[in-house]
């Protein structure tokens, strides 16, 4: 550009055209600009302006520096850019190819931005994915959601027009288990339902429950809305995800379920040919 390197110029444009709600931004979000540079600016001129405009928008700004962008001036002009404290905010690589060798840390930085926990490392609702699991019946709507609670998962319903957990806490009939023992297990990846004679369970799968997978068959409570875990189905071999996907079948179309169908997708014997699961 012009024979150099308009970085402040860059930054400018970016803080006009993006972190808009008409682009897209949403106003409680977390905003960060990443900077990447190998060389010395020549706009530096415009240095306090990006700095008043990110500042006003709360734009949280990462600088990462390469090869000689790391020495004399450069180094300079990327401490003015990144925020405070510049040790969390400014990294310096050899070349390009080194990039990766800091993506870990970038990412841990981000991430702490964007938790909900007082030390930013754990994640509540920003990637629950609500919706990617879904059951609609007469009386009521349930929604997966994966990636609540660091990807424990969860599953929500609709009560009032808004969306409230049913299963943060779930209770657990003659065992002493708990919720926090599903860590990772993204349940509510897939919703289903078993329709006895007596009752109906709600089924969620949590493909990635200790590796293996599980299915928790849950009765709903009518007065407080939330889930009695009744059962459990496990898989039975590591890294299949079991659970993944259910579909429950009335053969005789009688209004009862007959069978619940399982899949574990990546279930092996030669390949990842996957296994549908009839448990009795």
């Amino acid at each position: 550009m012009y024979g150099g390197t308009l970085t402040a110029s860059a930054m400018l444009d970016v803080l006009k055209m993006m972190f808009l709600p008409e682009v897209g931004a949403r106003k409680q979000a977390k905003k960060v600009m990443l900077v990447i540079t190998d060389g010395e600016t020549y706009d530096d001129k415009y240095f306090k302006t990006v700095i008043e405009e990110s500042e006003k928008k709360d734009v949280i700004r990462f600088a990462v520096g390469v090869g000689k962008a790391s020495e004399g001036a450069g180094k300079l002009q990327l401490e003015i850019i990144a925020s405070k404290p510049i040790e969390n905010h400014l990294f310096f690589v050899t070349d390009y190819r080194a990039l990766a060798g800091i993506l870990h840390k970038l990412q841990e930085n981000i991430f702490i931005i964007e938790g909900e926990s007082s030390n930013g490392t754990s994640f509540i609702t920003e990637l629950a994915e609500p919706g990617l699991g879904l059951h609609i019946s007469k009386d009521v709507t349930l929604f997966g959601a994966p990636g609540m609670y660091d990807w424990t998962g969860a599953v929500l319903r609709q009560a009032n027009g808004k969306l409230v957990t049913s299963i943060r806490d779930v209770k657990m009939k003659n065992r002493k288990a708990t919720y926090q023992e599903a860590s990772d297990s993204y349940i509510g990846y897939a919703l289903s339902s078993v329709h006895l004679r007596s009752r109906r369970l709600i089924a969620a799968g949590a493909p990635r429950f200790r590796h293996t997978g599980k299915v928790m068959l849950m009765s709903l409570q009518a007065d407080t809305g939330t889930m009695m875990l009744e059962q459990e189905l496990l898989g039975f071999q590591l890294g299949s995800s079991f659970g993944s996907e259910m579909c429950s079948l009335d053969i005789n179309n009688d209004g009862y379920t007959d069978m619940l169908l399982v899949s574990a997708p990546l279930y092996c014997v030669r390949g990842d040919e996957g296994r549908v699961y009839i448990p009795p």
